[in-house]
């Protein structure tokens, strides 16, 4: 008499196959998570350069200001009348003197082609 053995066969291709899957979704969800941490890393960083910009920009108009303020004529009086400018007087023959001979050269059509050029030194 001959006895049946059973043997459980175990489907590896079944196994393999499930494994596979897994480890593709568990790959999935991680990438998904490690995206996302990203993008909020990413979105904190550029906080932080909009709001240094927006120090840096403040911060020059506040030294665009200071300019303006130490280089207007009544600052720039106060700082010669206290002698802190060492200001020099210009001399007459580093000055040069533009005269108006009063025949000014008649003005062209500015659709014209070509425009003529007029250089008059004075006194040569």
């Amino acid at each position: 008499m001959r006895t049946k053995s059973h043997t459980n066969p175990i489907a590896i291709g079944n196994i393999l196959k499930m494994v596979v899957i897994a480890v593709i979704a568990g790959l999935v969800a991680l990438s998904y998570v490690w995206m996302k941490h990203q993008m909020h890393a990413l979105g904190n960083h550029q906080k932080q350069m909009e709001r240094r910009l927006d120090d840096l920009r403040l911060r020059n108009r506040v030294a665009a200001t200071h300019i303006a303020e130490l280089t207007s004529t009544a600052s720039l009086q106060r700082q010669l009348a206290q002698g802190r400018l060492d200001l020099i007087q210009i001399q007459d023959q580093r000055i040069v003197r533009l005269e108006h001979t009063g025949d000014l050269p008649e003005i062209p059509d500015p659709a014209s082609e070509m425009l003529p050029v007029v250089n008059h030194v004075a006194g040569y």
